[in-house]
């Protein structure tokens, strides 16, 4: 945390005076050209002094961007080995390892996934498809293939769906509204299964008075009140 720029000599073995700024700089062992974990603004990274026990390092390119949170849209190439420059808006873009298209976890808006450039240790990846849909928590309803093997694209009401490994009609742990669990879509290594019938009731928790067909194997209709059931493995009356 001391600012080396005017005294560029760094103490300890193993450093070096790195330029932040034209009026600061600091002895690190290593330095990566832009924004650096737990340090707000740019470094450029120069070399402006060493250590008597340590060579001075060649000047390190500044022509490369940071990885996962820096904006690489106008600095393409990623400093980082095995990262890519993937596109999300027009005038954003982020070096990661991967991308999906669509929504990504933990992040607002979606991203088209468009390989801008890559890092010289980095075979530039084919284009991505942006013609499928992430799992879980995004709406497959208009694209109805699902990026991620295994999954199948399964609707809730007529203007949601998601992509999911099953799918029982009626209510899902943890969510709430009833899914038809209709097919409408697959993924290219996931055989598309055949249309799940709708006339059961899940277990555990939901009336089956009405549709007293339980979903789960194992799981028989059972009668509280005369008007309300539910599908259990086993019943004891009381």
């Amino acid at each position: 945390s001391h600012n080396c720029h005017h005294e560029t000599a760094c103490c300890e073995a193993g450093f070096t005076c790195f330029q932040k700024t034209p009026n600061w700089a600091a002895c690190l062992k290593t330095c990566t050209p832009g924004y650096q974990p737990n340090d707000s603004g740019r470094w450029t990274c120069e070399v402006l002094g060493g250590n008597a026990a340590t060579p001075m390092p060649a000047p390190v390119s500044t022509s490369c961007t940071a990885s996962w949170f820096h904006n690489c849209h106008d600095e393409t190439a990623c400093c980082e080995a095995g990262f890519t420059c993937f596109q999300k808006t027009p005038n954003w873009a982020a070096c990661l390892k991967t991308c999906t298209p669509g929504e990504q976890p933990n992040d607002s808006g979606r991203w088209t996934c468009e390989v801008l450039d890559g890092n010289v240790a980095t075979l530039m990846p084919a284009p991505v498809s942006t013609s499928c849909t992430a799992s879980w928590f995004h709406n497959c309803h208009d694209e109805t293939a699902c990026c991620e093997a295994g999954f199948t694209c399964f609707q809730k009401t007529q203007n949601w769906a998601a992509c999911l490994k099953t799918c029982t009609p009626g209510y899902q742990p943890n969510d709430s509204g009833r899914w038809t669990c209709e097919v409408l879509g697959g993924n290219a290594a996931t055989p598309l299964p055949a249309p799940v019938s709708t006339t059961c009731t899940a277990s555990w928790s939901h009336n089956c008075h009405h549709e007293n067909a339980c979903c789960e194997a194992g799981f028989t209709c059972f009668q509280k009140t005369p008007n309300w059931a539910a599908c259990l493995k086993t019943c004891t009356p009381g």
